[in-house]
């Protein structure tokens, strides 16, 4: 049953990096300065946003170890 908990977590945690990249790629975007209108707010909270999904990702990353008895997987190695 654990492993069903880390398959779900590494599967939640592999997405999340594909929508943080995602993420960073709009802020740059917006840091460009290629629309017309003060866009310091939509910077400061997309970067907001960008670092709330690293941070999801980084606790799925927890999940995992916690369920491997806190065993990083590089250890394994």
């Amino acid at each position: 049953m654990w492993l069903d908990f880390e398959n779900i977590a590494t599967k939640f945690r592999d997405e999340l990096l594909e929508l943080e990249a995602s993420a960073r790629e709009f802020s740059d975007f917006l840091k460009k300065g290629e629309v017309e209108w003060d866009k310091w707010e939509c910077i400061a909270q997309s970067i907001l946003a960008m670092r709330h999904l690293e941070d999801a990702r980084m606790r799925y990353w927890k999940v995992i170890q916690y369920l491997n008895d806190w065993v990083s997987i590089y250890d394994k190695k």
